[in-house]
């Protein structure tokens, strides 16, 4: 039962966290570099779609070869 709760908080933890950390390194880059999400929700779902996309197309890398 116990690695059950590990693993679900650790599929919701860690993108979370990925976000926290890139928010509060973005006030550090220069105002070109910056990632500028408005919340947090608009982070995690600019990191979803650009993964998402990301493994479309190394996928589909995969299947030419």
């Amino acid at each position: 039962m116990g690695w059950k709760a590990g693993g679900i908080a650790g599929i919701v933890g860690n993108p979370a966290e990925a976000i926290m950390v890139r928010m509060q390194g973005d006030f550090a880059k220069p105002p070109e570099k910056r990632l500028n999400y408005k919340h947090c929700f608009d982070g995690l779902y600019k990191v979803t779609i650009r993964v998402v996309i990301h493994s479309v197309v190394q996928s589909s890398n995969v299947v030419r070869r």
